[in-house]
């Protein structure tokens, strides 16, 4: 399961570890995948959505948390809005991701989850 899977990061993720044999279940939430690879399915989601995984493929063998959102504005003028978009995206999103993800995992006795920050965290 690859989260912000359509671009970048996500993208090049997707298409390494399709190039392995692996099921891909990858998740956008605006821009549609412009790539194809076999053994995949990607959704328009929000990334809420992930017990679809367990239902189509049985398992969850990788999580890679990788959807992340930006507002590109300095503090003071980033508005209520802004910052409870990115929160609930970058923060709550990779929390219900991974808190799901390990159950299923636990039950499986194995996986492993990876979590992707940006760069962008640490610049002003």
């Amino acid at each position: 399961m690859i989260t912000g899977s359509s671009r970048g990061i996500g993208k090049q993720l997707a298409i390494a570890f399709s190039k392995n044999n692996w099921n891909v279940y990858g998740c956008y939430k605006n821009n549609m995948p412009d790539f194809d690879i076999h053994n995949s399915e990607f959704i328009k989601a929000d990334i809420s959505n992930y017990n679809k995984v367990i239902a189509k493929f049985g398992k969850v063998d990788c999580v890679i948390n990788n959807a992340s959102i930006t507002s590109d504005s300095t503090i003071f003028k980033m508005t209520d809005k802004m910052w409870n978009s990115v929160g609930k995206t970058d923060l709550s999103g990779t929390f219900y991701m991974v808190k799901e993800s390990l159950m299923q995992m636990m039950k499986q006795k194995n996986g492993s989850i990876i979590n992707i920050a940006s760069i962008s965290a640490f610049k002003s």
